[in-house]
Parts: structure tokens; C-alpha cells; sequence
């Protein structure tokens, strides 16, 4: 078989970029902000890892500062997990044996069996929570971004200090993720020529 190399992938890191640009993402991103009063942002599941893709940040001066561009570990993202589950169990089991489940918390999970358990619930209930297993004291809530076909190309979420957000409180505005994330999924397929339903 064939397998995407270093300048596939750069380009098609490239092409999502510019996607994203092109629609009115970031003022769909800006809207949710304005309303979560939190930190929201875009990321691409690469390898392992997650890519932030698109970001606005909220007004508060506590609060983790990423750029587009930046990477980070998809295990204990809300991201990277919504990403994971995303992917069919074959891909997403091949994937987890062979990263090293670095522990940055007391909270981040590094058993390999354990991480798939918690993938598959991710992958039923629609959503991912990062409670502190990134980083002491930050929390996040992802939920999948759709592109052509219903396939899972991204991940949007809200980060926040546990102080200011706690995961309960969190969950009680996922209805207003999983709307932004229609919104812009739908953005994305006006953009790639996908008539508007």
C-alpha cells in the first residue's frame, strides 16, 4: 500500500488551513467565545498529536495561551481524544500501542487498555472531556467537527481554569459546542462546492 509522506502531509495541513480561513470560521469561533466566555479552538488529529488549526481566546488574563500552529499530545487533550475515538478501532488500537503514554498529571491515564476503555466511551457519548489530564488546574470539552460524507475531520473545544470552569458546568454547554460545531462543519462543505441542505 501507499502511505502520505512529509510533504503530502504539509500539504494537506496547508489545504486545511486555508479552509478553514476561507470560511467564516473564526467568526463562528468568536461567537462562541463571546457566549462560553472561554477559550475555543480547532485542532487535526497528526500522528499522535494534535494540531491547532484555528484559536480565539477569551479575555481572561489566566488562561493557556497556544497558537495556531502549536502541538500538542492527543492522549490527554479533549481534542485529541474526541480525535482518537474518531478513528476505526484497528487504526486507533494501532496508534495507542505505539505512543508513550507520557504521564504530565496525577489524572493523565497511561495504561494502553485503560485509554482504549475510555476512547470507546468517548466514541459512544459524542464527546471528550479533558479534566486536568494535560495540565494541573486547565480543563477541556471536544466535540467532533464533520466534513464531507459525515467523516470526523476535527475537533472543536472550550478550555478554561477548573477555578473559572469546572467540567460539570462545562458539560452543561455542550449543546452550544455541538451548534457552533454543525455551523462550522457546515462552512467547511459550502466551501469544498457540497450543496447547503
Amino acid at each position: 500500500g501507499y502511505v502520505a509522506g512529509r510533504r503530502l502531509k504539509r500539504l494537506g495541513e496547508r489545504t486545511l488551513f486555508q479552509c478553514l480561513q476561507a470560511t467564516p470560521v473564526r467568526a463562528i469561533l468568536q461567537r462562541l467565545v463571546n457566549d462560553l466566555g472561554e477559550t475555543c479552538n480547532i485542532g487535526v488529529l497528526d500522528g499522535a498529536e494534535v494540531i491547532y488549526v484555528e484559536r480565539v481566546e477569551c479575555d481572561w488574563p489566566l488562561r493557556m495561551q497556544l497558537q495556531p500552529g502549536s502541538r500538542v499530545p492527543a492522549y490527554c487533550t479533549g481534542i485529541g481524544k474526541m480525535l482518537l475515538a474518531s478513528l476505526d478501532a484497528r487504526t486507533r488500537r494501532r496508534l495507542v500501542e505505539n505512543v508513550s503514554l507520557q504521564s504530565f498529571t496525577e489524572r493523565t491515564i497511561t495504561g494502553t487498555d485503560q485509554l482504549l476503555d475510555h476512547l470507546k466511551q468517548i466514541r459512544r457519548q459524542g464527546f471528550a472531556l479533558n479534566d486536568q489530564e494535560n495540565t494541573v488546574g486547565m480543563m477541556g470539552l471536544a466535540v467532533p467537527i464533520a466534513g464531507n460524507g459525515d467523516t470526523v475531520v476535527a475537533g472543536l473545544a472550550v478550555h478554561a481554569p477548573v477555578a473559572r470552569l469546572s467540567p460539570d458546568a462545562a458539560l452543561e454547554k455542550l449543546s452550544n459546542l455541538r451548534s457552533a460545531a454543525d455551523e462550522i462543519s457546515r462552512a467547511i462543505r459550502i466551501d469544498e462546492g457540497e450543496p447547503n441542505p
